[in-house]
């Protein structure tokens, strides 16, 4: 089974920005991290429609030299929207959601 079977969505890679992945409710399942090697990446969600508002999740930061992290099976619902903001040179990360 692919994600499209069961419904889920999936962004190509946002960089460092405030990104707005949805403007209608839906579900946060997860999300991949991806860092420059060097530089911590940090990642923070947001029950909004346009801007950081309304926090989802706590900042999730994965060390430059991991390279690599995230989490999956969230399943956190949101009513307004999704924005995910990424900071950290060079990071970039890919997310998981479901529209309603």
């Amino acid at each position: 089974m692919n994600v499209k079977q069961i419904g889920w969505k999936f962004t190509g890679e946002l960089g460092v920005a405030t990104n707005v992945i949805t403007t209608k409710p839906g579900t946060l399942h997860g999300f991949l991290i991806e860092t420059n090697g060097a530089t911590n990446a940090v990642v923070q969600f947001y029950n909004h429609a346009s801007t950081a508002t309304n926090p989802m999740t706590p900042s999730i930061v994965v060390a430059g030299g991991d390279r690599y992290g995230g989490v999956m099976g969230i399943d956190a619902p949101f009513l307004n929207g999704c924005v995910c903001v990424v900071s950290g040179a060079g990071a970039v990360v890919t997310v998981y959601y479901r529209l309603r």
